[in-house]
């Protein structure tokens, strides 16, 4: 029962987070019978795209790390996933002066959040 309305939920917000602002946007949706974890999935986003500047010592104005697997937790709990889901140039939009991140990208985040927070497989 859990996981139909896990499904139900993800489909949702696939659903209705569809945009056509790029086309690595339409992409096929995430399989939401996968396992997210920091470390294999998480970790290789927030590399790329967060640790120019969320790096330890934060650098370009970044409030906080994202170098750890504890920080990048914590940021999440917080207001990460709203700020990488906004509209590209909209004001607290992450990455800070870059291309959104992808949906699929975002949607991860979202399932690792659901999921639990998962470092390892």
């Amino acid at each position: 029962m859990k996981n139909t309305i896990l499904v139900i939920i993800c489909i949702a917000l696939i659903s209705i987070s569809c945009t056509s602002e790029n086309e690595i946007d339409l992409v096929e949706p995430i399989d939401t019978g996968i396992t997210v974890t920091y470390n294999n999935d998480v970790a290789p986003i927030i590399n790329s795209n967060c640790l120019p500047c969320h790096n330890n010592p934060p650098i370009n104005g970044a409030p906080n790390p994202l170098s750890t697997f504890e920080e990048v937790r914590t940021y999440t709990k917080d207001n990460l996933i709203d700020r990488i889901s906004r509209p590209a140039g909209a004001p607290g939009a992450m990455p800070l002066g870059g291309p959104r991140l992808s949906q699929s990208d975002i949607d991860l985040i979202i399932l690792w959040s659901n999921q639990g927070f998962l470092e390892d497989n």
